[in-house]
């Protein structure tokens, strides 16, 4: 499959833009990879961090990849499959942000087995935890809300 979609970085003083990921013919994103040799489908939801490590998320390679910015390297690709079906089940990336000290976070969308919530991704393991969202409380203004508790269900994004 030739998708030719790309990740670019535009120089914000010389205008010049350069290709960062995407436009070759690997399909299976792993450690090592050199970032332009991935066949990138969908690349969306890009976060970078103070490091300059970049992070972005292909829905259609269900991978969430992090390249090394100084080296240009994929220094991960990790699976957003949920369940390996039939069928399977993968989370959809809505939102992705770093935070001042190089956590990274994402807002999975609702699926049949995963409500709306967001997550912190550990970047050397692929694993999450939940830290708002999830629940059935959708009145902001009550006493002491417990953010896994919340409903977010109308979030569209989410900063630090």
């Amino acid at each position: 499959m030739t998708a030719d979609e790309y990740v670019l970085k535009i120089d914000a003083v010389t205008q010049l833009v350069t290709v960062i990921a995407g436009g070759g013919t690997d399909a299976t994103p792993d450690t090592g990879d050199v970032p332009t040799d991935l066949n990138l489908i969908t690349p969306a939801q890009l976060a970078v961090d103070s490091d300059g490590n970049i992070y972005f998320h292909d829905d259609d390679l269900h991978s969430l990849i992090l390249i090394n910015g100084s080296v240009s390297l994929v220094l991960g690709a990790a699976s957003t499959t949920l369940v390996n079906g039939p069928p399977d089940i993968h989370a959809n990336i809505i939102d992705l942000e770093v935070d001042a000290s190089g956590n990274l976070f994402a807002t999975l969308s609702a699926s049949l087995i995963l409500p709306l919530q967001i997550v912190q991704i550990n970047t050397s393991t692929g694993a999450y935890a939940s830290v708002a969202g999830g629940g059935g409380v959708t009145d902001p203004t009550i006493p002491n809300p417990i953010a896994t508790d919340s409903d977010l269900s109308n979030i569209t994004d989410f900063t630090f």
